[in-house]
């Protein structure tokens, strides 16, 4: 077992990547409001208008379990500022909330998981979950772990993540496909 942080790192064989810090769903007390209505009311607020990848806070019976084991209900009411975990995986779908960091990634971070992938014969690229306490250190074999090498990978959580750059990475996949239509500066625009 490994208590750290869970990240995606999309990568290609070319080592072009990015990479998102995913975070269970949660919600942030106002001392006035349920966790119920709290997340309620962020559901309501990414999806109308939906401008990116963020899914509504599922309440289910798994957020119901998570939040009882922790002395809390769905009508407990929040201190001001308190953040409530409201499950333990990070489950986009479910209300996870998928940040950008591929500006802050130890290059490190980048070599294993460009190994990994170069591990699996002919996989061009893929989404490794990739866990570790710091993603800005250089990461040494007690200091990570990778959870899954995912041959078929969501892109659009980087194209347009809930916080964050958003990354060009189905232009990375093009790319791979048509390595004659390569411009890296209409990737650095895009992006930008």
């Amino acid at each position: 077992q490994i208590f750290a942080h869970e990240f995606r790192v999309f990568i290609t064989k070319e080592k072009s990547f990015a990479v998102l810090h995913r975070e269970p769903a949660y919600v942030v007390g106002d001392g006035l409001k349920s966790i119920e209505q709290l997340a309620n009311e962020e559901s309501y607020r990414r999806l109308n208008p939906r401008t990116n990848c963020l899914c509504e806070i599922v309440l289910d019976l798994e957020a119901k379990a998570y939040l009882r084991k922790r002395g809390l209900e769905f009508c407990s009411v929040p201190r001001k500022g308190e953040k409530i975990q409201l499950r333990g995986s990070s489950n986009i779908k479910c209300g996870g909330m998928p940040t950008d960091v591929t500006d802050l990634v130890h290059p490190s971070v980048i070599d294993i998981c460009h190994k990994a992938l170069l591990s699996i014969p002919g996989l061009p690229y893929a989404g490794i979950d990739f866990m570790c306490s710091d993603i800005r250190r250089a990461q040494k074999s007690t200091s990570y772990r990778i959870l899954e090498i995912n041959s078929v990978p969501g892109i659009g959580i980087h194209m347009a993540p809930g916080r964050g750059k958003a990354r060009n990475v189905a232009g990375m996949i093009a790319d791979l496909i048509f390595p004659e239509s390569i411009n890296k500066m209409e990737h650095k625009k895009w992006a930008a």
